[in-house]
């Protein structure tokens, strides 16, 4: 990952999003929510100790790495000062890199990589990451398996919201059908 990113220590401006990275579903806008995390959390109300991210940057949560936390922003934004964020190189289409480093192995190198006294301070720093491998086709090729995707993701939304609706077309009809 040395040869294809490059760090990046650039502070947010107030008048940008908060964008913030999961386990689940890498980069989303917005700060998760207590309620999604099942904990509080303090948060700087310093918004100029947050980095400032581009689309296409490499964003990761260095204590959650290990467990998948890493995504690319698809958007400006501005990320916790916790998350490490880095700058692709011309080698790298940046939302091929969305899937490949979501990839089993890839979080395998990252947890192996990444170190703490307990799995639960365990954080994957900057030199740590950098001696992360993974193939990498030409650009032209990374484009078209990210295209591919990004297609498969959206038919898999837009069947999940069809399951979703029918379920509760059922459950309307269960409830007319017994009253």
């Amino acid at each position: 990952m040395g040869e294809l990113y490059t760090e990046r220590y650039e502070k947010g401006e107030d008048s940008l999003p908060i964008l913030s990275v999961s386990i689940h579903s890498g980069i989303s806008e917005g700060e998760l929510n207590e309620d999604i995390l099942g904990k509080v959390v303090r948060r700087s109300q310093d918004k100029t100790k947050y980095k400032k991210v581009y689309s296409g940057d490499l964003v990761f949560n260095m204590m959650r790495a290990w467990q998948g936390a890493i995504g690319v922003a698809r958007n400006t934004g501005m990320v916790s000062p916790a998350y490490i964020t880095a700058i692709p190189s011309n080698e790298v289409f940046p939302f091929f890199m969305d899937v490949n480093l979501r990839r089993e192995s890839i979080i395998s190198q990252m947890n192996n990589l990444s170190y703490g006294v307990t799995d639960f301070r365990k954080r994957l720093y900057w030199d740590s990451f950098i001696k992360v491998q993974c193939g990498l086709p030409v650009r032209k090729e990374q484009q078209k398996i990210s295209e591919l995707f990004f297609k498969l993701d959206t038919a898999l939304a837009l069947h999940q919201r069809k399951v979703e609706y029918l379920q509760n077309m059922k459950k309307v009809l269960l409830k007319k059908m017994f009253v």
